[in-house]
Parts: C-alpha cells; sequence; structure tokens
C-alpha cells in the first residue's frame, strides 16, 4: 500500500491512524433544469479530486475557514459531571 500525504499538514499519515476523505460533491440547484454539468474529461477529472488529510488537520481546517465547533474540553466536563452525579464512574 503507498503511503498517504496529509493535504493540510504534508506529513504521512501513519498506518492505524485515523484520517478524513473529503470529496466534492455537485449539488443542483434546480436539478428539473439537469444543466451540462461537465463539458470535458479534464473538468470532470478536476472536481473528482480529494483531499485526504489527518484527522485533526481536518478540525483545524474547520476552524480556520470559521465553522463553529464543540470544545471538547467543556464537551469532557459535561460528561465527566454526569457521570459523578449519575454515580457512573
Amino acid at each position: 500500500m503507498s503511503s498517504l500525504i496529509c493535504a493540510k499538514c504534508k506529513k504521512e499519515i501513519k498506518p492505524l491512524f485515523a484520517y478524513v476523505v473529503v470529496r466534492a460533491e455537485i449539488v443542483l440547484r434546480e436539478p428539473a433544469q439537469r444543466p451540462a454539468v461537465f463539458t470535458c474529461i479534464e473538468q470532470s477529472e478536476n472536481y473528482a479530486q480529494k483531499l485526504i488529510m489527518h484527522d485533526v488537520c481536518w478540525i483545524e481546517l474547520l476552524r480556520e475557514h470559521g465553522m463553529k465547533l464543540h470544545d471538547m474540553n467543556e464537551v469532557y466536563k459535561k460528561y465527566k459531571e454526569r457521570i459523578d452525579k449519575d454515580g457512573l464512574g
């Protein structure tokens, strides 16, 4: 198997590590009109490209683009409080 390189940090994605594959999805606003999406094979190939990234690089990229994400430290605190309160720990 060939090595995978992260599109963000450019480092190898080691075997057994999680990674993310991001692909384009063509969405037609007016599906009934069925416009010609690709005018040639090269254009089709451009849209068929994908990004492969480490899971943490994906989250970092989302943050850089202003996506609202859960603060996992806060999530951990809430779960821990719930476990402690319910006596499940």
